[in-house]
């Protein structure tokens, strides 16, 4: 869990680029207010401050800070007055085949 914690601190120092998004070890150590309000806006994106607020049972004066360490941490952004999550994404590191020397005689006996 260690190996979480300090990727989840590093990101919150600003030290990671907040443009990568959200991703899945930062949705498990956020605390959880901040979990609530990723989670509502990933299953139904493109909420209004008072539709979160209202999910959260909270009022738009409690809410707003809240969003606004959201946004400035990368997980959540706003279009058009609109909040939308920012969801990472990964692309596997694929390493290249190496042919084994059987195929590579096949080939070359072939042509």
């Amino acid at each position: 869990m260690a190996r979480i914690d300090d990727q989840h601190n590093s990101r919150r120092s600003g030290s990671s680029d907040p443009s990568e998004g959200l991703n899945v070890t930062d949705l498990l150590v956020l605390p959880d207010r901040q979990r609530s309000v990723v989670r509502f806006l990933i299953r139904q994106p493109r909420k209004s401050e008072a539709e979160i607020a209202e999910h959260l049972q909270e009022s738009l004066e409690q809410i707003t800070p809240l969003l606004q360490e959201l946004i400035q941490s990368g997980y959540i952004a706003l279009d058009e007055n609109l909040y939308i999550p920012k969801l990472g994404r990964r692309s596997p590191q694929v390493q290249p085949k190496r042919r084994s020397a059987k195929v590579a005689a096949v080939w070359d006996k072939l042509g």
